[in-house]
């Protein structure tokens, strides 16, 4: 089969504006993503889930108070450092939930 050169050139063409069709849709959906987001709600909702967390906190700060002599460099309050990110995690996640479209 021999194609002419206008048969070729409409079949680039073609092939062009299929591609370039394809870029605009994808360039309008996500233009249309970028719109509809909002600023993250979950910086907003730890803040003031803090306030339910004073228990946590005061046994981390204590903690803290409590290593700050050790030499060794073995102890640490991990441990009270992610309950008291749980605690904001428990918090927070129910309201955050709430956000989500």
């Amino acid at each position: 089969v021999v194609f002419s050169v206008q048969d070729r050139l409409q079949v680039s063409f073609d092939c062009a504006f299929t591609t370039l069709s394809w870029w605009l849709a994808v360039r309008d959906r996500v233009g249309k993503m970028v719109e509809y987001t909002e600023e993250d709600p979950k910086p907003q909702l730890e803040e003031e889930c803090k306030v339910h967390c004073v228990r946590e906190w005061a046994a981390y700060k204590a903690c803290a108070e409590r290593i700050k002599s050790d030499t060794t460099g073995q102890a640490h309050c991990s441990g009270q450092y992610f309950d008291f990110w749980k605690c904001i995690d428990h918090c927070a996640a129910p309201q955050l939930f709430h956000h989500l479209k």
